[in-house]
């Protein structure tokens, strides 16, 4: 998400942000934008900010079979990837380990989540046996 100056003497119609919503950048003005541009009269002035569709990431760590580890999903997120590393199989409750059947994660196997957003706003993961550190991780994205 770089930062440009409008170089010209010309009003310039950008879009800015993953919107699609066009602004008018008037001459001299400077504006952050989600969008990399390779135009004439629009100088980069900085890389920063940067943009990282990551907007959250957890590491899933359970005891045994009968804990629970809760996600609470950013509102912003509508992308959510759950990788399974570990040889055990992850259950996926959407709110409350209520909400059966739950979605499976055998083991060695990644699931993307996507269309959740006015649903769901926390996942509850279980385990068939112990997550170790660093087997399995929940990531949130922007898209």
């Amino acid at each position: 998400m770089p930062t440009y100056k409008n170089t010209t003497q010309e009003t310039l119609n950008l879009i800015l942000t993953s919107s699609n919503n066009y602004t008018k950048i008037n001459p001299f003005n400077v504006v952050e934008s989600e969008i990399i541009y390779d135009i004439d009269g629009l100088v980069k002035t900085d890389d920063a900010p940067y943009f990282n569709p990551v907007l959250q990431q957890s590491n899933v760590e359970l005891a045994d079979d009968a804990a629970t580890l809760i996600v609470t999903l950013d509102s912003d997120a509508t992308v959510i990837e759950i990788v399974n590393s570990s040889n055990e199989t992850i259950y996926c409750y959407f709110q409350d380990v209520a909400n059966t059947p739950a979605m499976i994660i055998t083991a060695g196997t990644i699931r993307s989540l996507e269309n959740f957003k006015r649903y769901c706003n926390k996942l509850v993961l279980k385990s068939s046996d112990t997550i170790s550190t660093n087997t399995v991780f929940v990531s949130q994205f922007l898209e």
